[in-house]
């Protein structure tokens, strides 16, 4: 493995709990919840948020972008808030958002 010197530049990170300095408004913990670098649409990899990633609707969109790194259809602004990272959840993707593997048997 080896090592490597990390800067931040400013807030709105996700990062693990491991680094020991960073800018203030930066999520810092043990998990981030992401997904393997990958295609997840667009023309560049990235790393998805899975669904209960503390980087959903933290981050900040103050260039008012339109579209993630993805590009179009894909929106920056996808809930209350954009998500950190360059991968936006997208709410409409969304399929169960209260428990329903919990649901009784129906036979």
């Amino acid at each position: 493995r080896g090592s490597t010197t990390v800067t931040f530049s400013g807030a709105n990170n996700l990062v693990r709990a491991t680094f020991a300095a960073v800018p203030a408004g930066t999520i810092k913990l043990s998990c981030p919840l992401l997904g393997p670098l990958r295609n997840n649409g667009g023309l560049t990899q990235t790393h998805a948020l899975f669904s209960h990633s503390p980087g959903i609707d933290q981050g900040n969109n103050s260039l008012n972008l339109t579209w993630d790194q993805r590009g179009s259809p894909y929106a920056r602004a996808s809930g209350s808030a954009a998500d950190i990272g360059a991968y936006e959840v997208q709410q409409a993707d969304v399929i169960f958002n209260n428990g329903f593997d919990g649901c009784p048997q129906l036979f």
